[in-house]
């Protein structure tokens, strides 16, 4: 399936990182870092047009829906690990491994 070109997205079908945050009542930062990482295994996927990033109206229609589903529902079997338990879990191997 080929990606919609830039040509086809118009400003009324993307939106900036800012206007989800404002519209979700979150921080841009949390928007970014959907982006980034994704949430509970699902990602915010996001377009570059001249430089700035956006996410698609129907994108973002698509992740809400996955990240508001069940964990049983969801299409990833990926294990949800916050990144601060996965740091102290890796910080608690390397200190087992050194005996410690």
């Amino acid at each position: 399936m080929n990606a919609p070109s830039l040509a086809t997205i118009g400003p009324d079908a993307r939106l900036s990182l800012c206007n989800v945050a404002r519209s979700l009542g979150v921080s841009p930062k949390s928007v970014a870092r959907w982006a980034r990482v994704g949430v509970s295994g699902v990602g915010l996927p996001t377009i570059k047009v001249g430089g700035r990033v956006y996410v698609l109206k129907a994108d973002l229609d698509v992740f809400l829906a996955e990240t508001n589903r069940s964990p049983s529902d969801r299409k990833t079997s990926a294990p949800v690990v916050p990144l601060k338990g996965r740091r102290i879990a890796e910080a608690e191997a390397a200190c087992d491994r050194a005996g410690i």
